[in-house]
């Protein structure tokens, strides 16, 4: 980067910082590629979810209790088969139950189901979980616009070739249409101008 036309070298240090903080997002990315769809589908479903299973612990929980109970009544009518029940039946009902007991206990108590693993993730968190390069290509492209006083054209080839050095994108640097103009990277260009549409 050192002896490029329009970049200082406090520019220099300063695109450094930016591309070490993206290679560092966008590498654990590519070492972990489900770990963003898991995240969606978290996001999507995670909630609803978590309220249902707690809701079928809680009726599990009840289901057992009145197992018990029924056991009990049973036991005082019916002798031969209450024997039965209580023999074979209600230790493991008893068992059930307390194990239902700490799961229940466990979700109320820390949020094991309660919460949504999203809930806790920080923006470098989230960032880790989710495809940065849409928002890395506008990070430098505003970068070399705005702080290094570059053309949107000579923006793009840098931004470009920035990318496609490190692999997360694989874009041409140049356009080779011969009605435009050869001096950028077309595709650069593009997904940035929608980027910037959606702010």
């Amino acid at each position: 980067m050192a002896g490029k036309p329009g970049i200082d070298i406090r520019q220099q240090q300063r695109l450094v910082a930016i591309v070490m903080r993206l290679r560092a997002t966008e590498s654990w990315r590519q070492r972990y590629p489900e770990a963003g769809r898991q995240l969606r589908v978290e996001q999507k479903s995670g909630r609803s979810q978590r309220r249902i299973f707690g809701n079928r612990v809680k009726a599990a929980l009840n289901a057992v209790h009145d197992t018990l109970k029924y056991a009990a009544k049973i036991s005082h009518g019916n002798e031969l088969f209450g024997r039965s029940v209580v023999a074979f039946a209600v230790p493991h009902l008893k068992t059930a139950q307390a194990a239902l007991e700490d799961l229940r206990h466990g979700i109320e108590t820390f949020g094991i189901i309660k919460n949504p693993v999203s809930d806790g993730l920080t923006d470098v968190g989230r960032a880790l979980y989710t495809d940065q390069r849409p928002l890395a290509r506008q990070e430098l492209m505003d970068f070399f616009e705005n702080e290094c006083n570059l053309t949107n054209s000579e923006a793009s080839v840098r931004t470009a070739r920035i990318g496609n050095r490190f692999k997360w994108w694989t874009v041409h640097e140049q356009d080779h249409h011969e009605s435009a103009n050869p001096k950028r990277a077309r595709s650069i260009t593009r997904s940035v101008a929608r980027q910037r549409k959606r702010r």
